[in-house]
């Protein structure tokens, strides 16, 4: 029998699923902005744990895409690492804590390469997912809108602070998954593992 895996998508370098490694899980780390993902490698990293670290960020293309953030060295609560963002329509939580006077820090733009979450399965070469996270600021609904659900994650945990609920929530019953509204997050599981 295999480990369990798990693919956390946008993981900044806190708050993480990283406490699965020590428990045989396989993990995989997506995270955009280069300093953090080392940050978090840093913290994470040991020869005992199974972890996998991408520098690039999910969306609904395979491509490039600006990706908005905070300077981490700037960085005045732990929460501002946590809302860096793909520039897009349905993104752009920076510049609205900024209008509504929040000190931020200094604000930085990166071009960072995009893949599907099809893609990425592909890229990582896995068969199945024991769970899936998704925290991405209001990306969430255009990477799963775009997933062709070939492989359906046993678990899903993902935000729908920044996105339309209804319309994320329609798309995982539609795919099969019980879910669960706790506070900023939708906790599913799939109907085959109830």
């Amino acid at each position: 029998m295999s480990n369990p895996i798990f693919i956390e998508i946008g993981t900044s370098d806190f708050d993480n699923l990283d406490s699965l490694l020590d428990e045989g899980w396989r993990g995989f780390f997506i995270e955009p902005i280069p300093e953090y993902l080392k940050s978090l490698q840093q913290k994470v990293s040991s020869p005992e744990r199974d972890a996998t670290f991408l520098n690039v960020a999910v969306s609904d293309k395979n491509g490039y895409n600006i990706m908005t953030y905070v300077d981490p060295k700037t960085v005045k609560q732990q929460w501002i690492r946590g809302i860096s963002h793909l520039n897009s329509d349905s993104s752009n939580l920076i510049n609205k804590n900024n209008e509504q006077g929040y000190d931020l820090g200094d604000i930085k733009q990166i071009s960072v390469p995009t893949v599907t979450l099809d893609w990425l399965i592909q890229l990582i070469d896995v068969k199945s997912i024991d769970m899936l996270r998704i925290d991405v600021e209001g990306h969430e609904l255009n990477i799963l809108q775009n997933y062709s659900w070939s492989i359906k994650p046993k678990r899903i945990k993902v935000e729908h602070k920044f996105i339309d609920k209804k319309n994320l929530l329609d798309l995982l019953v539609t795919n099969g998954y019980s879910v669960l509204d706790v506070g900023d997050d939708f906790y599913c599981i799939h109907n085959e593992e109830l």
